[in-house]
């Protein structure tokens, strides 16, 4: 597939899910269809169903977009520490946030109107927790204390990283998203071992 190809796809994903989302804030979660969205999209709705598999994907298309760029960032981190890579992919995504604040505030109000997507969520975190847990592991010595070291500061920070976003939801539209994050990331700083510094 050709850069161009591959950057129109996004692009129509990317619509899709903003369009979706902007419905789903309007209309209901449960009241707006995947043919709804194919028309506020202006594409079929077998596009829609070549993107998106279920309305839940479509509402977690900004997590998506969230962990791409946070596996960018890890992959520039190189060979910083553990802590210092994965502080700045957290901070990587409050950036991506804070530069088109509206549309993550819309798919947040939507993830907590309806039970399904907030499962979904759980399962999201699920993911997002083995990802920094392995991500840890890869630098730390091997053993069964440091499968569980890794996996508690990995589920210590997903759940702080929750918090900030929830937290900046809830300030309104003038909260700065990436001073909050970098505050709890110094809150969260004590939870580190020191061989991941």
């Amino acid at each position: 597939m050709s850069e161009l190809t591959e950057r129109r796809n996004r692009e129509t994903k990317e619509l899709i899910a903003d369009r979706a989302v902007d419905l789903f804030v309007d209309n209901g979660f449960a009241a707006t269809s995947m043919d709804d969205v194919a028309q506020a999209a202006g594409v079929s709705r077998r596009t829609v169903y070549r993107h998106f598999a279920s309305k839940e994907d479509l509402v977690f298309d900004y997590p998506r977009r969230w962990l791409e760029r946070f596996l960018a960032e890890l992959a520039r981190g190189g060979a910083l520490p553990t802590r210092d890579r994965i502080n700045n992919a957290v901070m990587a995504v409050a950036a991506s946030i804070a530069s088109d604040p509206e549309p993550v505030l819309a798919a947040f109000s939507v993830l907590e109107s309806a039970e399904a997507l907030q499962e979904r969520h759980a399962r999201s975190d699920t993911e997002w927790i083995a990802l920094v847990r392995n991500e840890i592991l890869t630098d730390a010595p091997t053993g069964e204390d440091w499968n569980l070291r890794a996996q508690v500061v990995a589920s210590a920070l997903i759940g702080t990283t929750n918090a900030v976003i929830v937290a900046w939801a809830m300030s309104g539209p003038g909260a700065n998203i990436g001073s909050l994050c970098a505050d709890a990331l110094e809150l969260f700083d004590p939870m580190w071992p020191d061989e991941c510094r």
